[in-house]
């Protein structure tokens, strides 16, 4: 997904989110977000990992610089378990697409526990 869709300009996120201790890292972030414009093709390109073992975290995305279209196109790589592998026998680990509605320049989004999620919309500028 990164390397076919996060073409163009690294944009600056500004995550406000739960956060975890590890050792001596604090304050975590449980969402790691990345995001990207296009500007042959107009899109914007938002990647999230939920690290939370077991908890789906919803969020509002609020866009500053051009109008959202109406439709996304959202890609999630998940599994039921955190363990969860791929073998050459059975494929546990999926990437699943859907459709999601957008209506303004904000919209929230439920980031399922233990996820990947790219997020791509198209602007008009």
């Amino acid at each position: 997904l990164f390397s076919s869709n996060c073409l163009g300009q690294s944009l600056e996120n500004y995550v406000d989110c739960p956060t975890y201790d590890a050792g001596d890292y604090k304050k975590i972030p449980y969402l790691d977000v990345s995001s990207v414009y296009n500007d042959k093709t107009n899109e914007l390109v938002i990647n999230v990992v939920n690290r939370h073992q077991d908890q789906p975290i919803e969020t509002t995305i609020i866009n500053q610089h051009g109008k959202l279209a109406a439709n996304a196109a959202v890609s999630e790589v998940n599994s039921a378990d955190m363990k969860d592998e791929n073998s050459v026998n059975e494929q546990k680990v999926k990437t699943t697409e859907k459709k999601l509605m957008v209506n303004g320049d904000s919209f929230i989004y439920r980031f399922p526990a233990h996820s990947f999620t790219q997020i791509k919309i198209r602007l008009t500028l």
